[in-house]
């Protein structure tokens, strides 16, 4: 019978082709051989990729219980971080964050997941909420205090109504270039933007085009994929890589190999993959995107017969550390 040591490099052999349930059995066998800080973390992370959070959870924290190493202690906390976040708990992991930078200051996985945070009360759990309120004590008055009577003024500046943005022509035809087949929806899609189309953020203009319908998608699709690799570049420079985009970016991968929208698609995704793994957050967004769309892109890739291609787009998408 196979030792704990054999069984984790057996479990690492199955994660790696993406079979995260056989992966989680086989690191279970050996964790009730000799368990350890490692398996509980391999472990996980299989849970993760599931979206077993749950369990994820709990073995992220029996694997902290036990005495790890720094290296492995800050892998745990990261992806505990990752599990709280997913389940919209922001302040615990925010916290779990902070103890894995006290260790590893430097570590750019924790770092990014930081600053990727975003507190929204109304999905932070109960108790976060209720420890946060701050007592305000209100005065009863008879009538508005004088410092404030101006503010009911008709003429007082809060009060005068501005007159909606005018959408510029450079922003309609760029629209209509961008969505041909959708000009009789074009002006109901202008309308509802606030400033020039130029003006608005990449990254807002990119994740807006997940909401098209499907049967306009393809032009969406043929849009992200013929753009230039440094694009990616400057999208994300400083707010990182978005996992809506990246999730709809696989999925125009997956139209392109079994249409004809672009020759010699598999070489023009690989050279865009290798520009947005090199931009903040590319790894923690690999986390939140469809596991089936990325192993149909592998298998669509190894089916090309080009090892070497396999190589590396297995590299960039390969999620085990």
């Amino acid at each position: 019978m196979p030792n704990a040591d054999q069984l984790r490099v057996m479990g690492n052999e199955a994660f790696s082709k993406r079979e995260f349930k056989k992966a989680a059995k086989i690191y279970r066998d050996a964790i009730k051989l000799a368990a350890s800080p490692v398996l509980y973390s391999n472990r996980a992370q299989c849970f993760i990729n599931l979206g077993d959070w749950d369990r994820a959870l709990k073995d992220t924290e029996d694997g902290l219980r036990l005495n790890a190493e720094n290296r492995v202690r800050v892998k745990l906390l990261f992806r505990k971080a990752v599990i709280l976040k997913s389940t919209n708990d922001c302040v615990n992991s925010k916290l779990t964050l902070e103890e894995a930078l006290g260790i590893d200051p430097n570590n750019k996985q924790v770092i990014e997941l930081m600053n990727s945070l975003k507190f929204n009360p109304k999905k932070m759990k109960l108790e976060n909420q209720k420890s946060s309120r701050v007592p305000i004590p209100i005065e009863s008055v008879d009538e508005i205090p004088e410092e404030y009577k101006s503010l009911m003024e008709p003429n007082h500046p809060s009060l005068i109504s501005k007159p909606n943005p005018q959408i510029s022509e450079e922003a309609t035809s760029q629209i209509n270039e961008l969505f041909p087949a959708s000009k009789k929806k074009q002006p109901e899609l202008a309308s509802r933007l606030t400033k020039p189309f130029t003006e608005r953020s990449g990254t807002h203009h990119l994740r807006a085009l997940a909401s098209l319908p499907p049967h306009k998608k393809a032009n969406g699709y043929k849009y992200v994929l013929e753009l230039p690799p440094d694009t990616f570049n400057d999208l994300f420079a400083e707010s990182g890589v978005d996992a809506e985009f990246l999730d709809f970016f696989f999925e125009a991968t997956l139209f392109a190999s079994k249409s004809n929208i672009l020759n010699d698609w598999h070489s023009s995704v690989l050279n865009s993959l290798k520009s947005m793994s090199s931009c903040r957050r590319f790894d923690i967004s690999l986390q939140f995107v469809s596991q089936e769309n990325v192993d149909a892109i592998l298998r669509e890739i190894k089916g090309l017969g080009n090892e070497e291609m396999y190589k590396q787009y297995y590299k960039i998408l390969h999620a085990l550390s």
